[in-house]
Parts: C-alpha cells; structure tokens; sequence
C-alpha cells in the first residue's frame, strides 16, 4: 500500500512521469501490483495513461480518486472513499467497446506514420510493400532453408534500420551471442569480413586503428550519444523468458523493432497450441505498435527425397513457401509481410550458388510477387546487391 503521493515519488511532475518509470522498470517488476494514483484532472489521467504503457504487463492498474487531489482527500478525512477507490483501481484494457465515431480520430495518424524503409538493394521488396513496413504495428516472416542466408539477409535489415528506421531496434539471437552480433554488424559497416582474418590478432589490431576505430563508435552510438540498438542475451532461449525481455526492451528502452533470430527455434520445443498463443501475443503486442521480424526455418525434406538434376546435369533444387514454416500455420497465417528466400547452395558456378531468389507471397496492403528480387552476396566484403544492377555492372566494367 503506498505510503507516499505519487508527485513524492516523480521528482519533475507528472510530465517526467513516464520517463522515470521506463528509467527504473526493474525495481518496480519486482513488485507484484502497481497502483498508478495521479491527480483526477486531464494532465493526471493522461500521464497515468501513458504511464501503463512502460510498467510491466499484468501488474499495473490506475486508481482514480473521488476528488482531484490524494493528498487532501486524505487531509479531509475521506480515508474510507480513498481505500474504496484503491481497491477500484482499474487496468488499461478494461473498457474495451468503442463507437465506430471513435476511429476517425486516429485514421489521419495511422496514414501518416512514417514507413520503416528497406535498404536500396531490397527496392524492388519495398515497392511491393507500397513504401516499406507500418511502423505502426506489423508482423514480418523471413522464411527459408537452414543456411540458405536468412541471417545475412535480416543483418542487411538491421544494418539500415540502424540509421533509417523510425523505431529503435531490438535484436534476440539464438545462434549467437551479442560479440558476435556486432562482429557480423561491424563486417558490414566496414565493408571487411572480419571473420575472415586468419589470425584473431590481425582482426583486432584492424579494429584499433583510429580510422576504424571511430566508424565503429558511430555504428554503436546515435546522434545523441544513446546506444544506436539493442541485443536481448537470453541464454535460456525459453520463450517465456524472452517474452518477459522483448517487453522490457519495448517499456523500458523504447526499442519497437523487434528481431527475433530464430522464432521458430524458440517455439519448437513447444505444443503447436503454445505456439499459437505466441502468435497471438504478437498479434497483441502489434496493435501496441510493435514490429516484428521473425526469421523462420523450414520443416526438413522428407527422407525419401532424392537428388534432381536438370538436363545439363546441374543440380535443382526444391523451392519452398510460406507454409513449408516449421511449427503451426498461424506464424504464416498472422503475419503481414512473408517473404521467402531460396538458394541453391549446392550449384557449381559460384554466381548461383551465391544468388537468394525472394519471393513475396503475403504483403498486406501491397502486392505479392514471385521472384521479386534476386540478390548476390559478395563474401568478402559482407554486401548484398540486386543481381541484375550487379551483372549490368559487371558487363560495363568488362
């Protein structure tokens, strides 16, 4: 039970309200209610409002006091009505029917959010997407094969977003730690495969050079000196567990781009029922205004399949689609954006071999495309490219 007013604990007033419960959101997880008690005016309800949008799911509730200020309610003797009114306390979701008159208020909001932008070498992506992702909620699948690129695919994602995307992003990785994470992130930034140096010390002694050395400090930091994204390190790779930091990340640090490499790693242990219930938790988090990135494998090929060849001897390869994801059908099914990478990593002219053929088979509000763009990677300096800006270039410097 509180034993302060609430303007005792927010040292600025009501307008620093929110920022200071982000700023200590895990002392007060550790509590199992929170009871937000402002001033019964417009400026109290709305901070309280904002307010739940950073305190930890599940926990707070707004008290609503029968006169403007606690403090004097309690001063004049209405202890009764003040504990009436605590115990009344009321959650953000509680009142949940609108009119459809309620809708117009935020259909000029909705239009005008900027889009989160794809990088130049995805522009063909992008124009199918009718200008890039909805910032203001969106759910994203990148399905494909294990090794055929998803993670390279996703870092070129990420890479840009650092520096175009309207939302700050969140990156989980299962398959590495938040080193390697910046590694990978590095190598692209400058253009230099750092794993590739055959001697650890030759990478480190490049990174040192002061050159170097400070475009890696512009990559980590943005314009205000605030760390540019950032990593969940969730070695338990429970879903729950990951859950609870993905929500922390968004209340917390504001991070609303959401990377999950790979979903469909920390689902599958779980019931396909369970894994619905994830889905339907991003579906939630979504109308929150969160993003969704999730990198998706495949379900094996069967064990009888054999080898294809085609009429030259080359080896085909099976192509696959939305609903080849590994685990339940509402990860394809609740998405906005699938897209789908293919590559036949087995090819013998090394041009193919490193070709990812995208296709787009869901795009809400814009138009879906087989093969809408193919992308070569160039291992040593880490870069994708559109293939067919890439062989034009190629004839032109011949």
């Amino acid at each position: 039970f509180p034993t302060r007013r609430s303007s005792d604990l927010v040292t600025a007033g009501e307008a620093s309200l929110v920022k200071q419960c982000a700023e200590q959101y895990d002392w007060l997880d550790q509590f199992e209610n929170i009871i937000v008690c402002m001033d019964n005016d417009d400026a109290g309800r709305k901070a309280a409002q904002e307010a739940l949008k950073v305190l930890p799911d599940g926990k707070a509730r707004v008290m609503y006091c029968s006169m403007k200020d606690p403090s004097l309610m309690l001063q004049s003797g209405k202890q009764k009505q003040f504990l009436s009114n605590f115990w009344d306390a009321k959650t953000e979701q509680e009142a949940g029917v609108n009119s459809i008159v309620e809708a117009m208020d935020g259909i000029q909001d909705y239009l005008l959010a900027p889009k989160i932008p794809l990088p130049p070498q995805m522009a063909k992506i992008q124009n199918a997407m009718r200008g890039g992702i909805r910032s203001t909620g969106a759910i994203v699948n990148i399905i494909g094969k294990t090794s055929i690129g998803k993670t390279l695919f996703s870092d070129m994602l990420l890479y840009f977003w650092r520096y175009h995307s309207p939302l700050k992003p969140v990156i989980f990785s299962i398959e590495r730690t938040k080193e390697e994470l910046l590694i990978d992130m590095f190598s692209i930034h400058l253009k230099q495969n750092l794993t590739w140096f055959e001697d650890g010390m030759d990478a480190v002694d490049y990174l040192n050079r002061p050159e170097i050395a400070a475009m890696c400090d512009d990559f980590v930091t943005d314009e205000f000196g605030e760390p540019s994204m950032f990593v969940i390190d969730e070695r338990k790779g429970d879903a729950e567990a990951l859950k609870r930091q993905i929500e922390r990340a968004v209340k917390q640090y504001n991070s609303k781009l959401v990377v999950i490499d790979v979903l469909t790693d920390v689902l599958r242990s779980l019931p396909l029922d369970k894994q619905d219930d994830w889905m339907l938790w991003e579906k939630q988090m979504k109308k929150e205004g969160i993003v969704f990135i999730n990198v998706c494998h495949t379900r094996k090929d069967s064990v009888g399949n054999t080898k294809q060849f085609d009429q030259n001897g080359e080896e085909t390869f099976k192509r696959v689609d939305e609903y080849d994801i590994h685990g339940t059908s509402s990860i394809p099914q609740s998405a906005d954006y699938n897209i789908v990478l293919n590559r036949n990593k087995n090819a013998s002219d090394d041009v193919e071999k490193n070709t990812t053929y995208i296709d787009l088979p869901k795009a809400r509000g814009g138009v879906t495309s087989h093969n809408v763009l193919e992308l070569y990677y160039d291992s040593v300096t880490r870069q994708q490219v559109d293939r067919e800006v890439w062989l034009q270039e190629q004839q032109t410097n011949f």
